[in-house]
């Protein structure tokens, strides 16, 4: 999630998918979380529109018992998403 190369940072975001699909939300949590959502201020559009996708199932993993800092770490990250200056990673 933090290369240099926007493609290994798209990458990231797919193996992202991944994880969540076969490891644990607490895994994701501990190991994962922090990183993926630091893609919102990516200097590639397709980064953070790929992003977005995979949002709904990061907000799973932010069910309870996850941190309550880490929800509104997550919601802050939308929100920016949702102002961004491209339309399609804004919609």
């Amino acid at each position: 999630g933090r290369s240099k190369s926007y493609w290994h940072r798209q990458t990231f975001v797919a193996c992202c998918l991944r994880c969540l699909e076969h490891f644990s939300r607490k895994f994701f949590r501990e190991k994962m979380i922090e990183t993926t959502l630091e893609l919102c201020k990516d200097p590639i559009a397709l980064v953070r529109h790929r992003l977005c996708v995979l949002l709904p199932q990061i907000k799973k993993v932010l069910r309870p018992p996850a941190p309550v800092d880490m929800l509104a770490a997550f919601n802050e990250k939308v929100s920016r998403l949702t102002m961004d200056t491209d339309k399609d990673v804004s919609e």
